[in-house]
């Protein structure tokens, strides 16, 4: 982006910047809901697409004055002084794991169809029992993060279907949420019968999402922005590094955001952004290079 010797430019750009720059989206179901995913890590320490960590829960308000918690990284993880164990505020295992949500299967239709005639329809389906559903075709990539849940069973999931199959990309997985409040709400997390529609090989998208996404320990440390511009994930420290001998302005920028007032944390309304395929193109291009992954196309799923 370079220097800016123009007051009113530079205000300009710092506007569309943090107008552009919004919470990490996560993979967020209503009761009876079901997301089908691939998740984006091997889980054996190969990558760095799924990782555990001790955070805190800190209350914060919105610009709009709604207060919801946020979880923040314990620095005792590494070793370092805590202020708030402190002062005594307890802390929560949570684990995170990068995927690429195809679709989510809802109850009803899309709600935004009653206030906005443009808005998605989403697709009708009846399932062979005679129940129907509607289909929210999703297709990017998508942040799953929770608590390890009573007696940790959401963690067990990922440490039964690690052992069942030693890896956990190598086929999709649904996640169902039942229960509408923090008190009854659980999580199912399921394997997906391998067939054309759902390939074990990684399809074109999810290799590409792979190639862009920065590491979970990035996110629990609250160092990485989400551009809604482009759908791509960004670390919010200074010189970031985001391809070899490159330095990416825009992420170094954004460490200076101010976090004390932020804008409500739900799923916004906006025009989906460029595919993981296109923004991987766009950086193959910048780098004089081409992108030919020899992998199974993104054909039509249901």
């Amino acid at each position: 982006m370079g220097v800016t010797n123009s007051i009113t430019q530079a205000r300009a750009q710092a506007a569309e910047r943090a107008a552009s720059f919004s919470f990490i989206p996560e993979i967020y179901l209503h009761d009876g809901e079901t997301a089908f995913v691939r998740f984006l890590s091997k889980g054996d320490g190969t990558d760095q697409g799924f990782g555990t960590a001790r955070v805190h829960f800190v209350e914060r308000t919105s610009k709009k004055g709604k207060k919801y918690t946020q979880p923040v990284y314990c620095p005792k993880e590494d070793d370092s002084q805590c202020t708030l164990c402190e002062q005594g505020e307890a802390t929560k295992a949570q684990l995170a794991i990068w995927c690429y949500v195809h679709y989510i299967r809802h109850l009803n239709q899309n709600p935004a169809l009653a206030n906005d005639k443009d808005a998605e329809a989403w697709r009708e389906i009846k399932t062979p029992g005679g129940s129907t559903f509607f289909l929210e075709d999703v297709k990017r990539v998508q942040l799953f993060r929770k608590g390890f849940g009573q007696g940790a069973y959401i963690f067990e999931y990922f440490v039964q279907h690690f052992d069942n199959h030693g890896v956990l990309n190598d086929r999709w997985y649904t996640i169902t949420r039942k229960g509408a409040s923090m008190q009854d709400t659980s999580y199912a997390i399921m394997p997906v019968e391998i067939d054309d529609k759902h390939p074990r090989e990684l399809m074109d998208e999810e290799r590409a999402a792979m190639a862009l996404l920065p590491p979970i320990d990035a996110v629990f440390r609250d160092q990485v922005s989400y551009d809604n511009r482009t759908g791509e994930f960004k670390l919010k420290v200074e010189d970031a590094v985001v391809s070899e001998g490159e330095v990416d302005d825009d992420a170094a920028l954004t460490k200076d955001v101010d976090t004390t007032s932020v804008p409500d944390p739900v799923p916004d309304e906006k025009p989906k952004p460029p595919s993981a395929l296109d923004a991987l193109k766009r950086h193959a291009a910048a780098q004089g290079e081409s992108v030919s992954p020899e992998t199974k196309p993104l054909e039509e799923l249901v």
